[in-house]
């Protein structure tokens, strides 16, 4: 595919706000319900809605990012966990909360598998390596810059404002996808045939056997639970 370290870097910047504004979020979440005097049970089981929904919907929604592509992915998955912080900023009630919680975890998975495709394409086989870096980078920033930010937050202007700064940063990102030239750097690749079409034969003996691809390689690689975790590992309280 076009492109090389110029094209990547644009969605490496995306992937460190957008989880800088997820981590911050999460941040707030916790430190908000503590306020409201729900219990430590109660508040464990609301973060981990955060990581349950994208661990059970993982495989199809990989399986969707391969018959759409990656921009629809990054850019629905970001405006829905926009959406879901704004309505927490909006209307901070437990129940809230705790819907917005999944809403917010299936739209970061969203972008997640976006992303990881993306970087598995921009600049073909010789840059993946060094894409995933950069990838582990964001997940580096997002982790160092989240929490202070959605504290600072909280001390200046309040729980609701922390939210809002989550929604805020989101909607950022989501407009700067849509300026990403994606139809240049990872275009769609032919739906995989059904399972009635014919089955390709095997490579004869000595022949080079064709290389994954880096769609089906989304399927593989477990990357909302790799997200869950990143995210669940921030500190919380």
């Amino acid at each position: 595919m076009s492109g090389g370290a110029a094209a990547i870097r644009p969605l490496v910047a995306a992937a460190a706000a957008h989880y800088t504004a997820i981590i911050g979020f999460r941040i707030s979440v916790a430190l908000a319900l503590v306020q409201q005097g729900l219990s430590p049970a109660t508040i464990g089981v609301v973060l981990a809605t955060f990581a349950l929904v994208p661990m059970l919907l993982g495989v199809r929604s990989g399986q969707l990012v391969d018959r759409l592509g990656v921009e629809r992915p990054m850019r629905w998955g970001t405006a829905l966990a926009g959406a879901g912080a704004l309505a927490v900023a909006a209307l901070p009630h437990p129940t809230v909360i705790a819907v917005a919680a999944g809403v917010v975890g299936v739209g970061t998975m969203g972008f997640h598998l976006g992303m990881q495709h993306a970087c598995g394409e921009v600049g073909g086989p010789e840059r993946r390596t060094a894409n995933f870096n950069l990838l582990t980078m964001s997940f580096s920033i997002s982790g160092l810059s989240g929490p202070p930010v959605a504290g600072l937050q909280i001390d200046l202007a309040g729980h609701r404002a922390a939210f809002a700064l989550s929604g805020v940063l989101l909607a950022v990102v989501w407009l700067g996808l849509g300026r990403y030239p994606f139809d240049r750097h990872v275009p769609r690749r032919p739906a995989a045939p059904d399972d009635g079409a014919p089955v390709a034969q095997a490579p004869a003996r000595g022949a080079t056997a064709a290389t994954p691809s880096p769609i089906s390689l989304t399927n593989r690689a477990a990357s909302a639970v790799e997200l869950a975790a990143h995210v669940s590992a921030a500190p919380t309280c």
